[in-house]
């Protein structure tokens, strides 16, 4: 059974477009700074999904290769709290079930970072 590793990247979003994006006629444009990068695993065989995060500070340069790097180490670490394993039920998911679930998880990650964030603690990546 192949069991290969996903990514899902979520990007900021400026407040105001800027003058090329308006020019384009977009009604937003992406920050380069912050962001994240998410990952998962999904094991059908034992119906498991092993999900991990990485965050970029917003001083920080998004990269996208650089988070990929990241959460690959830690959803391939035996080391434990590096990523998190979801027992499912016994439904087989399609990968738009899997990546709903996911980003409902990066959803719950969201709180503990804001928490974070808000009481000055480092991020470590």
């Amino acid at each position: 059974m192949k069991k290969s590793i996903k990514f899902l990247h979520q990007r900021n979003i400026l407040p105001e477009p800027t003058e090329k994006d308006k020019e384009r006629g977009m009604a937003f444009s992406l920050s380069c700074h912050g962001g994240a990068t998410i990952g998962y695993i999904y094991n059908s065989a034992e119906n498991e999904l092993k999900v991990a995060m990485a965050r970029c500070s917003p001083e920080e340069n998004y990269n996208k290769r650089v988070g990929r790097d990241i959460v690959m180490g830690r959803l391939l670490s035996k080391k434990p709290n590096r990523h998190t394993v979801v027992k499912l039920d016994n439904t087989p998911l399609t990968k738009s079930e899997l990546e709903l679930l996911v980003w409902e998880w990066a959803e719950d990650q969201e709180e503990v970072w804001e928490a974070v964030r808000e009481h000055n603690y480092c991020t470590v990546h």
